[in-house]
């Protein structure tokens, strides 16, 4: 799968406008540049705040992000991040 269309439960405000479905795209290394996976693989929220803007359409900018409900947030970084893991590969249990 290279993308999955989401809807958020609160939206997110882009100016004038409160967007509800994202697609959230399959990141390529390029979208990495400049991230650290140590930190992105450790939850970071800075450097989910890089990722996010650069894999989902409409593009969501970090000042966006920074206003969204966690509930909302938690649920997109999920999506994301589960791009990032290999198909198949088993998650630990923590």
């Amino acid at each position: 799968m290279t993308s999955k269309q989401i809807t958020l439960t609160h939206g997110v405000k882009l100016g004038d406008n409160t967007i509800n479905d994202i697609t959230v795209n399959k990141p390529f290394v390029s979208h990495l540049k400049g991230i650290s996976l140590t930190k992105l693989f450790n939850m970071d929220t800075e450097e989910l705040l890089k990722l996010i803007p650069r894999v989902t359409s409409p593009s969501i900018p970090q000042p966006a992000l920074e206003r969204m409900q966690i509930t909302d947030f938690t649920f997109l970084v999920g999506e994301v991040v589960g791009f990032l893991a290999e198909e198949g590969m088993d998650t630990p249990d923590e």
